[in-house]
């Protein structure tokens, strides 16, 4: 009898055996200097993009949305390198197996600036567990690196430790779109493409201001900074759970409101 063809596994995971060259995307919808920003809002394409991704040894991860934090709504997750940035649309895709591995993940490392809120916001919307996840916050390494006296916050430390990858008119550029959208709809589609701009340009640089941190970083200090770039607290999952401690809980008194590890959230007393 004929044999039948082994059929083909289907899981997303398959494609990493692959050749990479070639994955199909959609033309982008910019470019930043040289760096291609490409709007991704199919599953295959979505697949294809994370399964080359989660080669690579690093890559820029950043999150927007409405009031990012304990009870926001995130609606893209950016993910770059200085070769490519995609925009992956949350409120079409959700968050499919791909994605939540690749952000799960112990590799690649995900390097972030003022990762915290992002990370609550993934968690509570879509049950992210970070506690295995490789982090390496910007924010958290600038307090260990000892030649930096500039303020924490992404132009600076793009301007200190990426100095001659960043044109200075792009440095100039991020300065004013973040004081002129903070208050952009982040759920309008299509996205604004000076809105999309944004969005990519704070994860397209950020991978080589990691490079330069990590070179003046110890091994011991770029491991402690990866440590604290994982939110622990009580909207974390998994190892990097912690109850509330006392000061929270009274404030949280004050206002009526007690912790109740079944719902692992404040809810009023009458509830509790």
């Amino acid at each position: 009898p004929r044999r039948a063809r082994p059929r083909r596994m289907a899981s997303w995971k398959r494609r990493r055996l692959e050749v990479n060259s070639g994955v199909r995307v959609k033309d982008a919808l910019f470019n930043v200097e040289s760096t291609p920003c490409i709007w991704l809002d199919a599953l295959r394409e979505l697949d294809d993009v994370m399964a080359r991704l989660a080669l690579l040894p690093s890559v820029a991860v950043d999150v927007e949305g409405q009031n990012l934090g304990h009870n926001g709504r995130a609606t893209t997750i950016q993910i770059g390198t200085l070769q490519e940035c995609y925009i992956i649309d949350l409120v079409a895709l959700g968050m499919p197996p791909s994605l939540r591995e690749f952000l799960e993940g112990s590799s690649p490392l995900k390097v972030c600036h003022g990762f915290s809120g992002d990370q609550i916001n993934l968690i509570e919307q879509y049950n992210v567990d970070f506690s295995g996840a490789a982090l390496f916050d910007t924010q958290v390494a600038v307090t260990a690196v000892p030649d930096f006296n500039g303020k924490p916050n992404l132009v600076d430390i793009l301007r200190h430790f990426a100095e001659g990858v960043v044109p200075e008119a792009v440095l100039e550029e991020m300065q004013r779109m973040k004081k002129q959208l903070q208050f952009v709809d982040f759920f309008k589609r299509p996205l604004p493409v000076h809105v999309a701009r944004y969005s990519c340009l704070d994860v397209i640089y950020l991978g080589a201001a990691a490079e330069a941190m990590q070179g003046q970083l110890d091994a011991s200090g770029a491991q402690r900074v990866r440590e604290e770039s994982r939110y622990c607290g009580h909207w974390a999952k998994g190892s990097c759970y912690r109850p509330p401690n006392e000061r929270v809980r009274q404030e949280k008194r004050k206002k009526g409101l007690v912790w109740s590890e079944e719902a692992r959230d404040f809810v009023a007393k009458a509830k509790a």
